[in-house]
């Protein structure tokens, strides 16, 4: 008789699959515990991103249905920083039988071969499977990301009044300028990498896409700080970015852009805020919780040294 492991096979992640791995995310969450909602179309446009490793994205069939998958990020922007970052998923129902290992391997030996330096990947506090696993592995916990929650209700505005100006999204041109206010806000944060204007162009494809919610702060013509900002079918809000150039924090700048940014999702309809935060980034996460954002879910990243073993 044949091993459960003999029993699957393994090609490459097709847009036409991502309904399927919609389901592995859906059953997952219903045995691991809840982890950030998404959906195919959001799956979708991720395979459209530009640094998406379509040659290092596989899925794994079994009897004909796909269990499992892994897709592979790549830094394109900036070469010395050589990572690749990945998302592994095995249905509940086909664990145990040596899939998880077997994609995990083939990633590992192609960030290898393409001359990578470190396997990056994460796992919520919820999974203990997936916590397991990657230790297994031989990968060691980095630090945690913190998903925070605010139902409207809970909003708490602070001063109305700044010297900046709010506008939103409006033309082309802001597509460069959403990179260079990433490179020029998160330089400093833990995991930065360069964004160039081709990633910033793919989020205007994205299918929650708005620029009414895609906000700029300006003092004297010049843009200081960036709110971009999304609203799920749910009703979610969700503040993606929300970055200030160093030399206008500690002047109510980031408060200011939050607030109207939330303030804007809510009149298009958001019931609650979501937003996501680094652990260690002690500013940001004061500044969310001022405002009424609790932390509720725990991301727990870890790295792979590929230069060992």
């Amino acid at each position: 008789m044949n091993s459960p492991v003999s029993r699957f096979t393994i090609r490459t992640l097709r847009s036409e699959d991502m309904d399927a791995c919609h389901a592995i995310h859906e059953g997952s969450q219903a045995v691991d515990g809840p982890s950030i909602q998404t959906t195919p179309e959001e799956m979708i446009s991720g395979m459209d991103h530009p640094r998406f490793g379509r040659d290092t994205s596989w899925v794994a069939e079994m009897d004909g249905r796909v269990v499992a998958y892994l897709e592979n990020f790549i830094n394109i922007s900036d070469p010395a920083d050589s990572r690749f970052v990945f998302d592994l998923l095995v249905h509940p129902e086909c664990r145990r039988c040596g899939i998880g290992t077997v994609l995990w391997n083939k990633g590992l030996e192609a960030c290898r071969s393409k001359g990578f330096q470190w396997y990056g990947t994460s796992a919520y506090s919820t999974s203990t499977s997936g916590i397991h696993f990657l230790e297994k592995k031989g990968a060691w916990y980095d630090i945690s990301m913190w998903k925070m929650h605010m139902p409207r209700e809970d909003f708490r505005p602070g001063p109305r009044e700044h010297a900046a100006t709010i506008r939103h999204f409006q033309d082309d041109s802001d597509y460069a300028l959403i990179a260079r206010m990433w490179n020029e806000t998160f330089f400093e944060h833990w995991g930065f990498s360069t964004s160039v204007e081709a990633d910033t162009r793919h989020l205007g494809k994205g299918p929650f896409w708005n620029p009414e919610i895609v906000l700029f702060a300006e003092m004297n013509g010049q843009a200081m700080g960036m709110c971009r900002n999304e609203i799920s079918p749910e009703n979610e809000g969700w503040i993606e970015v929300l970055g200030v150039k160093p030399e206008a924090r500690g002047t109510g700048l980031g408060r200011f852009l939050l607030d109207r940014s939330i303030e804007r999702m809510v009149e298009r309809g958001a019931t609650s805020l979501s937003l996501n935060v680094m652990a260690n980034n002690e500013g940001a996460l004061q500044l969310y919780r001022s405002s009424g954002f609790e932390p509720q879910l725990e991301k727990r990243i870890y790295r792979l040294d590929c230069r060992l073993g």
